[in-house]
């Protein structure tokens, strides 16, 4: 069997999945703090039984429990590799601004104004998530999409 991960999901998806994981994990910390006897790390081990459920066994690459952990590990590299560039990057360019000091109000105002206009509205994303079967509907082509 290759390890070749057959299986495209999203970085939305993939961050869902996370925050599903990080809530649930927050969850079950605060009920073995109300319930004494509650299994604490048994429960967080459980965490995606119910999600394996809902995907088709058919796969290329299986979704299992082993394989809903290593999407939960990527994306939370992923998001930690994007905020400390965002860092760096936000880091960078306040020492720009110092070194800049000589610019004059109106030229700081200017650029404001420009970054603002170039900032763009977050959009809304739909995941759709295949349901259990083996009939999928079909994807319409649509060049709009790739630019």
């Amino acid at each position: 069997m290759d390890d070749k991960d057959h299986n495209n999901f999203s970085r939305d998806f993939q961050e869902l999945v996370d925050d599903y994981a990080r809530g649930y994990d927050v969850w079950c910390s605060a009920q073995s703090d109300v319930d004494k006897k509650f299994a604490l790390l048994k429960e967080k081990q459980a965490k995606f039984d119910p999600l394996v459920e809902l995907f088709p066994k058919n796969l290329m690459t299986p979704v299992n429990v082993e394989y809903m952990k290593k999407i939960v590990r990527r994306a939370r590299q992923n998001r930690h590799k994007r905020e400390k560039t965002a860092a760096l990057k936000s880091e960078t360019s306040t020492k720009d601004d110092d070194d800049d000091d000589d610019n004059s109000e109106k030229e700081d105002v200017e650029e404001k104004g420009k970054e603002e206009e170039k900032a763009p509205e977050p959009q809304k994303r739909v995941v759709e998530i295949p349901t259990m079967g083996s009939v999928f509907p079909t994807v319409r082509w649509d060049e709009a999409n790739f630019q």
